[in-house]
């Protein structure tokens, strides 16, 4: 198991710009993590740091303490994913339909952290910390009604969990997790799967779960074109909980549906973004020749 030492050494060499990748996962007990947090208040800057500037997991049910950090690359992907949807809840705020009314109270939760509950076998409630990359929901509701995480090669592996966590943990408050796969290198291909709560009757037992809606559906294929299919669809009603769109009968004829083709343009531009930042290129203004530079504690 990791230390509080290690890992509070970790977020301080974040914060110093020591950053060799972008995703870790250490081993942690609930009660090391507990520590960890009390640190962190008991230190204002690397508290807020690690607040503000980096995104982490914990779940005490695995042990595991996952601190990523996304690139330009996914940092601007989702940023136009988010505006999108944004965009096009707008339009509908800005109708006379009478469903106009609750799409003003959707607000966007950005990457705001959620506490997942879980009760454990011996009844007491553990809470699982997740940073998505985006959410938006309702103001009244309890958690974001719909999720979006950017993912890549490390959390790829952990996107079942992911959806699970978010819909089985909030009994299905959480109504939406759309997952978008995407990688910067070699292969263009990127998919995008979609996770709702689902009743299913099982061996004749009743259960929930997060099903998959849409499964690692190709928007991208390897040449970087975009597929036939619109798959990131989601419903009005997939923002609120069931008691905050009961009173509005007509809300499923309302959609936020992102083409495979603005996807690919999104990809298209934050790559572009992501190269530009690596090689140094682009506009740059420079001071005039001979000035010298100063800094605000300098002696002259």
């Amino acid at each position: 198991m990791a230390s509080i030492s290690l890992i509070l050494d970790v977020f301080q060499r974040h914060r110093n710009g020591f950053q060799p990748g972008s995703w870790f996962v250490y081993p942690l007990t609930s009660e090391t993590y507990a520590e960890v947090l009390y640190r962190l208040r008991s230190d204002p800057d690397l508290g807020q740091y690690v607040e503000c500037k980096l995104r982490y997991d914990y779940d005490p049910f695995r042990s595991l303490l996952t601190i990523r950090r996304l690139t330009p690359f996914h940092e601007i992907f989702c940023a136009s994913v988010v505006g999108e949807i944004s965009r096009q809840l707008d339009i509908i705020r800005n109708s006379n339909c009478y469903e106009a009314g609750f799409a003003k109270e959707i607000w966007p939760f950005a990457s705001s952290r959620v506490r997942l509950p879980e009760t454990t076998d011996d009844g007491n409630v553990e809470y699982i910390t997740r940073d998505p990359d985006a959410s938006f929901g309702h103001y009244k509701a309890h958690f974001p009604g719909v999720i979006i995480e950017i993912c890549y090669s490390h959390k790829r592996r952990n996107i079942r969990d992911l959806a699970d966590d978010y819909i089985l943990c909030t009994d299905g408050s959480i109504k939406a997790v759309a997952c978008l796969d995407i990688e910067y290198g070699d292969s263009k291909q990127a998919t995008i799967s979609i996770w709702r709560p689902a009743y299913r009757v099982r061996n004749g037992v009743e259960v929930f779960e997060a099903s998959p809606e849409v499964n690692e559906e190709i928007f991208r294929t390897n040449d970087g074109l975009p597929s036939e299919t619109d798959l990131l669809q989601l419903n009005l009603p997939d923002f609120g909980t069931t008691d905050l769109t009961n009173n509005y009968t007509d809300l499923c004829r309302h959609h936020i549906i992102i083409s495979s083709q603005k996807l690919c343009g999104f990809l298209s531009d934050a790559e572009l973004r992501q190269k530009t930042e690596e090689r140094h290129i682009g506009s740059a203004d420079r001071i005039r020749p001979g000035v010298q530079k100063r800094r605000g504690n300098s002696g002259f």
